[in-house]
Parts: C-alpha cells; structure tokens; sequence
C-alpha cells in the first residue's frame, strides 16, 4: 500500500464521491479505482468514511429499534 501525504494527493474526495463509495453508486470503473486508491494513500480521507460508516450504522440501528417498538 503506499503512504501519500495529504498535500501529495490532488484534491480531496468530497462527502457525495465518499457516500457514493459507501452506498455502491459508484458505477464507473475509473472513478471507482481513483476512489479506493486515495483511500488507502489518505488517513484523512479514510477517516471521514470511517465516521460516515459509524453514522449509517447508528443510524440503521435506531430505525430497527424504532420499528421494534
């Protein structure tokens, strides 16, 4: 895997390019290798889809608990 400093990447994956890895949405070959492949150079980067994930997961669950009730 190789180590790329923030400021070596080009720019910064916006929150839409980050919601549309996580969701899948993401049809696009190119876009897709671009997407993973910054992530795995951008602690940053992977960061923020580690605090998305977290909110999706959170979210999900108090939708179940909410229907359970």
């Amino acid at each position: 895997m190789p180590h790329y400093t923030h400021a070596s990447i080009s720019t910064e994956l916006s929150d839409k390019q980050l919601e549309g890895y996580l969701l899948g949405r993401i049809q696009d070959h190119a876009e897709l290798t671009r997407v993973e492949t910054h992530l795995e150079g951008c602690p940053e980067c992977a960061n923020r889809i580690q605090l998305m994930t977290f909110s999706i997961v959170a979210l999900i669950g108090a939708v179940r608990r909410e229907i359970d009730n």
